[in-house]
């Protein structure tokens, strides 16, 4: 069934386009430079994860870049921020591609594309789940969650995961809980919760990107970045836990690669000053949030926003949003919308 909320935006969206509103938004808002993100991809669409985007789909945004865009490499797009100049050299507004956390479909799915089509993108990668398949856990929590009716915590506490509205505030709750504890500490409880609810193949299904796939990107001219080595939210663990993620990972990417780790992209898109100076002094060059907006002025490269792309978007409601026409820059990405996507098989919103 399809939402109200969903049609309407696709009806504004198929109108704008008619009146060719989102290119004229282009050259209004001069000297922005747009950073997208993305996370897995498909054939078709599933259930196990809200970021995975059919591969068809994924074209058809491509064809909206290539038509409307310059698609530059991260470093390109961070340079032409920080002149403040904000077009290529083609006249174009430019927009850089990146791809978080590491899965295996990033190599088999979205590069070849890529690839095809002579644009680079910026894959940010977990060290740990490359190094030895530690899937990242918000990924990982959700699989769980997903699998199941009913989640048995342990010492006699259970929770109801029968709907949507549950399992997101299961998962944001659980979510809250785990943000701010230790690597090992949550990797316990997470292998607690699977041999408890008998999900011993849920991780069979989350597999990475090997080193020699990294290798052959990064020579294929993909950056790959720093996710963190256990997608730990900086802003929440210990100065200490802080500091090993950001500069372990720095070092371990670069060994699987073969090149220097530039850029980092904060887990669950949360920085503040605090954390955005410890990446500075870490040796990288930027890092990239995932507070929704546009790049504008000369903004600091340690604390640049993104636009998050929805799994479920269509081509006309894309290009929009990578315009600016659906939010105003500053605000919030739309990462709650699946639970009310109108795509078959749409979970609840992804936490």
């Amino acid at each position: 069934m399809i939402s109200g909320r969903t049609l309407l935006k696709e009806m504004a969206a198929q109108t704008w386009e008619g009146l060719g509103m989102p290119g004229r938004y282009r050259r209004c808002a001069k000297g922005a430079v747009r950073i997208l993100t993305y996370h897995r991809f498909g054939m078709g669409f599933r259930r196990d994860f809200a970021g995975c985007l059919d591969i068809a789909r994924f074209r058809e945004h491509l064809d909206v870049l290539e038509r409307g865009y310059a698609v530059v490499p991260l470093e390109a797009a961070i340079a032409l921020s920080q002149s403040g100049r904000g077009l290529e050299a083609s006249g174009k507004p430019p927009v850089s591609i990146t791809v978080d956390d590491g899965f295996e479909d990033n190599y088999e799915l979205a590069f070849p594309e890529l690839r095809r089509r002579g644009l680079s993108a910026t894959f940010f990668v977990v060290a740990r789940f490359i190094e030895c398949g530690e899937v990242p856990w918000p990924s990982r929590l959700r699989a769980i969650i997903a699998a199941l009716e009913k989640l048995d915590l342990g010492k006699g506490q259970s929770l109801s995961v029968s709907n949507s509205e549950e399992e997101q505030a299961a998962g944001t709750m659980l979510f809250e809980r785990l943000k701010a504890t230790d690597p090992e500490d949550r990797l316990a409880f997470l292998d607690g919760l699977e041999r408890r609810n008998d999900l011993a193949e849920v991780r069979s299904r989350l597999r990475p990107m090997t080193r020699v796939q990294l290798r052959e990107m990064a020579a294929a001219g993909m950056e790959i970045g720093s996710h963190t080595m256990h997608h730990s939210v900086l802003s929440a663990v210990r100065p200490e836990i802080r500091g090993a993620e950001i500069v372990n990972s720095r070092d371990a990417i670069a060994k699987m690669t073969g090149r220097r780790c530039r850029f980092l992209a904060y887990p669950d898109g949360k920085a503040n000053r605090e954390v955005a100076a410890m990446v500075r002094t870490s040796g990288y060059e930027a890092a990239v949030t995932q507070e929704w907006g546009l790049n504008l002025g000369s903004p600091d490269p340690f604390l640049l926003q993104r636009i998050e792309v929805p799994y479920y978007e269509t081509a006309a409601v894309y290009s929009a949003r990578v315009a600016g026409l659906l939010r105003p820059w500053g605000r919030r990405s739309d990462r709650e919308e699946g639970a009310a996507s109108s795509e078959p098989g749409a979970p609840a919103a992804r936490w």
